[in-house]
């Protein structure tokens, strides 16, 4: 057997196993990679860039040793590296930069949702109240309150001064994605079957519910001005128009499953990752696609503070893009 055949086989068994093996990944053909980050093992289920968009933030599945790992984005040196109970399904950093939350998905850990001092690595709290494994969590704007939602369909708001539950929702049978509006005005939570609901944070009030027409939705993201949702479902993606409850554009196609979107600060674009290893950039007015991008398979994304970078991870090592030569006329 070849080296060459080798190098395949291993790098097959790699992509399986969610392993990060060097020479596996895509080489940089598009000369826009800022950093590479190299994690300890494992797939990279969930990524965050901090407020101030010097830290990047990732969890890790692995085989008995999953992880929540802190970068330096100018560097790449690794500022912390938390053993967590469990897969980590999800993973944010607070607004004020003071926290990390983490997702947990094992009954031995109470299917809890854990906050981390962001400097020290350190256990502050545990929010303990799903029946299954949590696998989305996202912070309010101020930084006072949490939402998570878990398999079992629930999506719950938690007051994080008290570390109590406030608010318990119920309209999904599987919660896959959670988020709050950047105005702090509304919560959203999507998942199975097709719909996104949008709730009133403080008294769960269903404000309204966008009919999808995939079964599932695996990612959705809002615009900064909070009018407009990008969502995820199958092959496709969706423009909300929050006021209406109607697509905004017709939906846009993409090869593989759609697992992970984002919205640029600026509003300008939007980028998604699907199954079928590619990362493709959309301009979020008309829907048109700007470039697609030969990835390995890419579980999770997310935009810099300034807009100027976004990060990827997978299977393979974390990148960070510059936006900026990607969308370069020169390429």
């Amino acid at each position: 057997m070849t080296y060459k055949q080798i190098t395949k086989i291993a790098c097959l068994l790699a992509f399986i196993l969610g392993i990060s093996l060097p020479g596996c990944e895509v080489p940089d053909e598009y000369g826009a990679y800022k950093i590479i980050i190299q994690k300890r093992s494992g797939r990279t289920e969930s990524l965050a860039f901090s407020p101030n968009g010097q830290r990047i933030m990732a969890g890790c599945s692995a085989i008995g040793r999953p992880t929540i790992e802190v970068w330096d984005t100018t560097t790449g040196e690794r500022q912390l590296a938390i053993e967590h109970p469990e897969t980590v399904n999800s993973v944010a950093f607070s607004p004020d930069g003071k926290f990390i939350a983490s997702g947990v998905s094992n009954y031995d850990a109470n299917y809890a949702v854990k906050i981390w001092d962001a400097t020290t690595g350190k256990q502050k709290i545990s929010l303990e109240g799903h029946d299954k494994a949590v696998m989305s969590i996202a912070f309010s704007p101020d930084s006072k309150s949490l939402v998570s939602g878990c398999v079992g369909g629930t999506t719950k708001i938690w007051d994080l001064k008290t570390g109590k539950e406030r608010l318990s929702l119920e309209g999904h049978q599987i919660v896959h994605h959670v988020a709050f509006s950047p105005d702090n005005t509304f919560v959203a939570s999507a998942g199975e079957p097709d719909t996104i609901k949008i709730w009133d944070p403080n008294t769960g009030e269903e404000k309204l519910v966008l009919d999808h027409p995939q079964l599932a939705i695996y990612c959705f993201a809002f615009s900064p001005d909070g009018q407009t949702i990008v969502s995820g479902g199958g092959k496709a993606i969706y423009f909300w128009d929050l006021t209406t409850g109607q697509q905004k554009l017709p939906a846009v196609r993409q090869a593989g499953w759609i697992e992970s979107l984002i919205y640029s600060p600026d509003g300008k674009t939007v980028i998604s990752a699907g199954n079928d290893r590619t990362i493709k950039i959309w301009n979020a007015f008309n829907g048109q696609k700007k470039r697609t991008l030969k990835n390995g398979f890419v579980k999770s994304l997310a935009f810099s503070p300034d807009g100027k970078t976004f990060i990827s991870g997978g299977t393979d090592r974390i990148k960070i893009w510059e936006l900026e030569k990607l969308l370069s006329p020169d390429f």
